[in-house]
């Protein structure tokens, strides 16, 4: 596996943890960032969202599926500026933002790994 592949591979192993978690005990989750538990059950369909898309990262990696990992990049960078303009409306506490920079240092990871590739 390329050194591109293994960070993808990584973010979608990751990706599936998170939506394990939000799957089966999402609340665990929200105490930890220190948001208030819900019995809200979009929690879990997005703990499916999550897990699934963590699917396609990893089975993306293991294919070294090139142009997925380019568009990547740039995926994960607009969801760190998505939630950073939503933490700056207000919509969103900041501590959720912070999900958008384990985004973020995937990305930049994905892209120097691709850029040392070249």
């Amino acid at each position: 596996m390329t050194p591109a592949a293994r960070s993808i591979y990584s973010f979608g192993l990751y990706l599936i943890v998170l939506g394990s978690i939000l799957i089966g005990s999402p609340n665990t989750l929200l105490a930890v960032v220190q948001l208030p538990p819900t019995t809200d059950p979009w929690i879990h369909v997005l703990g499916v969202s999550v897990m699934g898309m963590g699917m396609l990262f990893a089975a993306s990696a293991r294919a070294e599926q090139l142009a997925f990992m380019r568009a990547t990049v740039w995926v994960r960078l607009f969801v760190l500026a998505a939630f950073l303009a939503l933490a700056l409306f207000g919509i969103i506490p900041v501590i959720v933002a912070a999900f958008g920079l384990i985004d973020a240092a995937g990305a930049v990871w994905t892209h120097v790994a691709l850029r040392a590739r070249a």
